[in-house]
């Protein structure tokens, strides 16, 4: 390696130190700068986060409300006999028993369902003047207890009509902290008579908040108006006040509505807002550790492209000196050191270019040259001698490097013999699989460590014996010959089967075999085996649990669809009685009684949708679903069920129109399931456009009529074009969602569509430019 001159070593210390302190204050410039622009992007980030908290908070207590509404118009939980509902007002916990009748037991149900169907509920209850006490599940001890005296009791009993919510307070039998929502049970003619409500314990709260994924490693809290905290994720505030932890900030927190800012210890930045219908407080905590590595990340980075940057143009200029300079100065100072080595005065250097270095070089090969003609001189007197030695010097050397060179090959070959045997001997004693070497004759050679674990026969016990007598079962010896001749034919041979154990118990086993040949000539076999016991029993619990999971569904299926008759009729009567009660024929209703009776059959009307729904899908699942066949003017029921939305549209100022083909007259199909679907997608059209118009397209193509649903509507996403004839899937989910629905609509069509021998899809070219649904039937369908 050639040394480097010392002027290269000054010219690199001095880019090194320039290029060091450029590069520092670079970093702590950089880093100052993002730190502040990360920590104004993130704080807007938990703003964002706390306004999320707070609607999802909302919509939690929204969630609640609307259950106990639900609870407080069913006609079950309504009723008035409830003279044998239980009662604790004069228990003793030591003899008291439960005595739950019929009604109450049908009431303890409905309370255990919505349990059930309100995650973070701890409790659903309902109290009664008489004392009565009904609670979806037993009380953890049958003390004395009065539900008229409890403050739940009394603030639903003061505010009827209203659904109210409780302070926190503590259960009389568990340590729990409620929160109680309630509402008051008033009879038809404004007597109060009860109470029915839902609790939520602080700590189901807590686990909700604690679901809630922010981003930023950053921990939530809820706060009363008071600063008591109800449910937080960081540690620190669990079971305190917000005082207790942060007493500087307190004031801040409850005395205004929003804000962000960092605690007195400088470790975390803290962001609140203010429920709008609960009044509480939303905390978001983020350590401020997060903001400091955000910003070093990316000062990082930026310092990585300066430091490529230094480095590059200091290649370049290193370059520049060494082609222009310091190669030239090494070429005058190797040729020198050349001449004082060798002793031979021959002028090569070239002048180069006319500078300092140049004249220097000229100046150089005019020494050699006069100390040459000297040289010269001598030389003629000593030629003949350094001829002789010259050319037995040649031939000794040239007879030495051939006996180097056949010596190095000898050394290079015996190490790489060395290596390549160390390997592979490596490599089959720790060989992961069993394997065994097997010669002609069918004796074992050999067998690895894994092959002891699998089979349990030791190296002693099989070697120079049968692999037939030792591993293979006495029935399937067959076999194993079979795979041996393949094997030798010189094919590789895979397969999967069962070999012995030393104990005599069977072991699955995938096996490899490969014939050993060199030269032509076979030597044997070399087998592995891999054990597939564990994976051939993960197969078999696979395939029992998909049969045991097919078989629970068509059960679901076929239950659900049985039980049409039993769903719908009690929803039929209470759209019919609220009905007749709307027309007042037993008796003049006021204002708010009938707003309330129309709320009922809507609902009813709702939830009876909802049911034909889900019916209908486990009808067409369960295989129950009977088409009814008929030939009809196809065109007259598209203008009937035009006819139906018409209302809608003009209501919104959508346009309607039609264009079907005229060569389309009589198909045969079921009418009623194709009006069916052609409603659904008419009623999604007007419900997803704002403004605009929607249009029916029918055309008869290769003997199929081809339906085209299309409005100007708000379109769909790409990326959810492949939920949309999914099951109780809808594109807009949770608390932002602005239209109403089940999810179960398009996909019924799809199904009923395809049972109707016909295909659907959807087409959109992107959110706010409409969207297209086509579906195609034949003109006679024939049912197989």
């Amino acid at each position: 390696m050639t040394k480097r001159p010392k002027i290269w070593r000054k010219l690199l210390k001095l880019y090194l130190s320039v290029g060091l302190v450029s590069f520092l204050i670079l970093g702590a410039l950089s880093y100052r700068e993002l730190h502040g622009e990360k920590l104004f992007s993130i704080e807007s980030n938990l703003r964002g986060q706390v306004k999320q908290l707070d609607l999802l908070v909302d919509g939690f207590f929204s969630n609640i409300e609307a259950g106990v509404l639900v609870l407080a118009n069913n006609p079950l939980v309504r009723t008035r006999q409830d003279s044998d509902f239980t009662n604790f007002t004069q228990a003793d916990e030591n003899t008291f028993v439960y005595r739950v009748g019929p009604t109450e037991e049908r009431i303890i149900q409905t309370f255990a369902l919505h349990k059930q169907y309100y995650q973070y509920v701890n409790s659903v209850y309902m109290g009664r003047e008489n004392g009565g006490f009904v609670r979806s599940h037993k009380r953890a001890r049958p003390t004395r207890y009065d539900p008229r005296e409890r403050d739940w009791y009394i603030l639903a009993r003061e505010n009827p009509g209203k659904v109210v919510r409780t302070k926190p307070y503590r259960s009389v039998t568990t340590d729990d902290i409620n929160i109680g929502t309630t509402t008051a049970l008033v009879d038809e003619a404004g007597r109060f008579y009860g109470v029915v409500g839902l609790d939520v314990t602080l700590k189901d709260l807590g686990s909700f908040v604690t679901n809630m994924k922010l981003d930023y490693d950053g921990r939530a809290a809820l706060l009363t108006q008071d600063g008591e905290v109800l449910a937080a994720t960081w540690t620190p505030l669990k079971g305190k006040k917000i005082k207790e932890v942060l007493p500087e900030e307190t004031a801040d927190i409850l005395g205004l509505d929003s804000g962000c800012r960092m605690t007195r210890s400088g470790d975390f930045l803290l962001c609140h807002g203010t429920c709008a219908r609960l009044g509480w407080k939303v905390l978001v905590i983020t350590p401020m550790r997060v903001i400091d590595n955000e910003a070093f990340v990316i000062s990082a980075r930026l310092l990585a492209i300066a430091l490529i940057t230094l480095v590059v143009l200091g290649v370049l200029v290193a370059g520049g000196l060494q082609i222009t300079v310091i190669s030239r100065i090494q070429r005058l100072s190797g040729k020198a050191e050349e001449i004082t080595r060798s002793g031979k005065l021959t002028p090569v250097l070239e002048p180069g270019p006319d500078d300092e270095i140049g004249a220097m070089s000229g100046s150089f090969n005019r020494m050699v040259a006069k100390l040459q003609n000297m040289d010269d001189q001598l030389r003629g007197y000593s030629a003949e001698l350094e001829e002789t030695v010259r050319i037995r010097t040649a031939e000794l050397a040239e007879a030495n490097q051939e006996l180097e060179n056949e010596l190095g090959l000898r050394a290079q070959a015996e190490h790489g013999l060395k290596v390549q045997k160390a390997y592979l001997e490596q490599l089959f004693a720790a060989s992961p699989e069993a394997i065994v070497l097997i010669d002609d004759e069918d004796r074992v050679l050999r067998v690895n460590s894994e092959f002891t674990r699998v089979f349990g026969f030791s190296p002693e016990e099989v070697i120079g014996r049968s692999l037939d007598d030792s591993i293979i079962p006495v029935a399937q010896r067959t076999e194993g010959s079979e795979i041996k001749k393949k094997i030798i034919s010189g094919r590789r041979e895979s397969t999967e089967t069962k070999r012995r154990h030393k104990d005599g118990h069977l072991v699955d086993v995938s096996i490899i075999g490969t014939a050993v040949e060199l030269g032509g000539n076979h030597y044997g076999v070399y087998g592995i085996y891999r054990n597939i016991t564990t994976k051939k029993q993960q197969e078999e619990e696979l395939r029992q649990a998909k049969e045991a999971a097919e078989s629970a569904d068509r059960l679901k299926s076929a239950f659900l669809a049985s039980m049409s008759h039993e769903l719908r009729t009690p929803l039929n009567s209470i759209i019919g009685f609220t009905g007749i009660l709307l027309q007042q024929l037993p008796g003049p209703l006021n204002e708010e009684q009938k707003k309330q009776m129309g709320m009922v059959r809507k609902s009813a009307r709702h939830l009876l949708e909802l049911i034909n729904d889900v019916l209908d899908i486990s009808k067409i699942e369960a295989g129950q679903l009977e088409l009814s066949l008929e030939s009809f003017n196809f065109k007259e029921s598209v203008e009937k069920v035009m006819g139906l939305i018409a209302p809608i549209a003009e209501k919104k100022g959508l346009a309607m129109t039609t264009s079907i083909d005229e060569a389309i007259g009589e198909i045969k199909t079921d009418r009623r399931r194709l009006e069916q679907v052609l409603l659904n997608f008419l009623s999604n059209a007007v419900k997803f456009t704002d403004q605009g118009s929607v249009q029916v397209e029918s055309r008869l193509e290769d003997g199929r009529v081809v339906t085209r649903v299309i409005d100007t509507g708000i379109g769909i996403k790409p990326e959810d074009m492949a939920a949309l004839f999914k099951a109780f899937s809808q594109i807009e989910t949770g608390l932002a969602r602005r239209y109403e629905g089940t999810g179960l609509g398009l996909n019924i069509c799809r199904k009923l569509i395809e049972l109707m021998g016909g295909t659907v899809r959807a087409e959109s070219d992107g959110p706010g430019r409409g969207s297209t649904f086509v579906f195609d039937l034949p003109v006679v369908f024939e049912e197989v």
